[in-house]
């Protein structure tokens, strides 16, 4: 993190540091108090002070990763049923097509538990939400009233129905948590696999 920082022109300053360190100073008891702490912990100033600047830098390079979540997502609330095999999945899409009720097919025959009850409504969600990618790729890929064909998928086979869809729905603060990790953590993984690591024998 803190190559990339570096590589995206970020840096802490003189002034940002000593400030950071003076807070930490106060959060001591002052400068006697941090300087027992420091002798306590066989640290020295220079030490925490290096220690704190990095710590800045990766934070200043995650601030800038996560900058594109912000407080809205597209999102699109959709029904699902998913059946154990093909065929029966295909049946039920069949009695779709011909007019029969989704929520009513979805509590007599859905195998998700989850959603069954609520007639195979799974409410709004974004983007990296579902556990599914199969439903939530047909989500984002159909327009309110439509139906999916049949998908084959980890769990069985789904049908999905999307109810609206909204371009900028205000995330819930689960959903927000949920999107800044899993933004955090493919930016990682993608700095970790291009990044030259080198790793010195301990002797």
């Amino acid at each position: 993190m803190e190559q990339a920082a570096v590589a995206a022109g970020l840096s802490v300053s003189d002034a940002d540091l000593a400030t950071a360190l003076a807070g930490l100073e106060q959060a001591r008891g002052g400068a006697a108090g941090f300087q027992a702490w420091l002798e306590a912990n066989a640290y020295t100033r220079s030490e925490i002070a290096a220690a704190l600047h990095a710590e800045m830098l990766r934070s200043r390079m995650a601030e800038q990763v996560l900058a594109g979540i912000g407080e809205t997502a597209e999102q699109a609330h959709a029904q699902v049923i998913v059946a154990a095999d093909e065929a029966t999945a295909a049946n039920l899409l069949a009695q779709l097509q011909a007019g029969a009720d989704f929520a009513t097919l979805a509590v007599d025959y859905s195998l998700d538990l989850s959603s069954r009850a609520a007639g195979g409504d799974l409410g709004w969600f974004p983007r990296g939400w579902l556990t599914a990618p199969e439903v939530e790729q047909a989500a984002f890929s159909l327009g309110p009233g439509e139906t999916s064909a049949v998908l084959p998928g980890a769990l069985g086979y789904y049908i999905v129905r999307v109810l609206e869809r909204e371009p900028a729905r205000p995330l819930t603060p689960a959903m927000r948590q949920t999107l800044r990790s899993q933004a955090f953590q493919t930016w990682l993984d993608q700095a970790m696999a291009a990044a030259v690591i080198e790793r010195q024998a301990v002797p």
